[in-house]
């Protein structure tokens, strides 16, 4: 974490010279928008099924696969979400595109429900060893952009690529400690139990995401992309 925070630190200050303030602006812009509709996307489940994995672990295909389910579904309203802010937004259809291919990268973090494994397992070093990689990659893809002088648009696709990389070591890691994910299937009781308790955290998770994102998207709806620039 402190790798990622140091390399996003440095990358960020390169990457808003490199912009400037209007584009930095709508980059962050898209961003914090689909962030904010992300909270859909865990359902604030993930300590809940921390907790189950460790209580029955032989349940673990069952407890993921139907997590994974209503990731799907959280992700689908996640969708609907972003739609409707944009509907009265007034984002550049630039803008646009660009929160379309920042809302792609979040199908790969499906996928990060292998983490919830490892911390079940209290092996932390296989999730430390992905989530490094990940960071490495996107701190060089993103060094790349800047010196070949690469336009806007492609450092929102770059989303997907940081994200796929970190599925797919996810993956990796999980299949060579015997997993496999065609095992996981979903199961509508576990479903049924999983929202009863999780209802609160997931109200808790949408609205940490409100107040920690909101700020910049009242801005540009506000003002416009260059203050959302000079202020993220």
């Amino acid at each position: 974490k402190i790798f990622r925070l140091a390399s996003g630190l440095l990358v960020g200050i390169w990457l808003a010279r490199y912009l400037g303030p209007t584009d930095f602006g709508s980059l962050s812009y898209a961003l914090n928008l689909v962030a904010l509709c992300a909270g859909f996307l865990t359902l604030g489940l993930d300590n809940l099924i921390v907790r189950e994995l460790v209580k029955t672990p032989e349940r673990e295909d069952c407890l993921l696969g139907t997590a994974l389910g209503m990731r799907i579904g959280g992700l689908l309203l996640s969708a609907v979400a972003t739609l409707i802010i944009l509907a009265y937004s007034h984002a550049t259809p630039e803008t646009r595109f660009m929160v379309g291919l920042i809302w792609l990268s979040t199908v790969f973090q499906l996928l990060n429900l292998i983490e919830l494994h490892f911390l079940a397992q209290g092996s932390t070093k296989n999730t430390a060893i992905a989530n490094t990689a990940s960071t490495v990659f996107s701190a060089l893809l993103k060094a790349a952009l800047i010196l070949n002088e690469a336009p806007l648009a492609f450092f929102a696709a770059a989303s997907i690529l940081e994200t796929l990389v970190l599925a797919t070591f996810l993956t990796y890691l999980y299949r060579k400690v015997g997993q496999r994910i065609f095992r996981w299937r979903f199961d509508w009781s576990t479903a049924g139990l999983l929202a009863r308790q999780g209802w609160p955290l997931l109200l808790s998770a949408l609205a940490i995401a409100f107040y920690s994102r909101i700020d910049q998207i009242i801005i540009e709806a506000l003002l416009s992309a260059e203050a959302v620039g000079h202020y993220a």
